[in-house]
């Protein structure tokens, strides 16, 4: 939880440089899903830092995660969240 914050500014500026043919797109986006998903509800910098900056990247990169946002579809404490990305 120490450095979550600092973690997912990285993984922003991994997926902002990458391109959707790199072959660890996907796999850099399902990470910084889990680390929001799993860190928001404790530390509203996370959740906030997500919001300001979800659109920086291409929409074409949320497409693969789109299985992974409909299986968060119920968890109740993430859904400012979710519904931030689905909009």
């Amino acid at each position: 939880m120490k450095y979550a914050l600092q973690a997912l500014k990285a993984f922003f500026k991994s997926l902002e440089l990458g391109t959707n043919t790199n072959k660890y797109f996907l796999q850099d986006c399902l990470k910084l899903m889990t680390l929001v998903f799993e860190n928001s509800d404790k530390d509203k910098k996370i959740a906030d830092e997500f919001m300001s900056n979800f659109r920086r990247i291409p929409p074409y990169g949320w497409i693969d995660v789109v299985p992974q946002l409909i299986a968060r579809l119920y968890n109740k404490n993430k859904k400012s969240v979710l519904n931030t990305v689905l909009q």
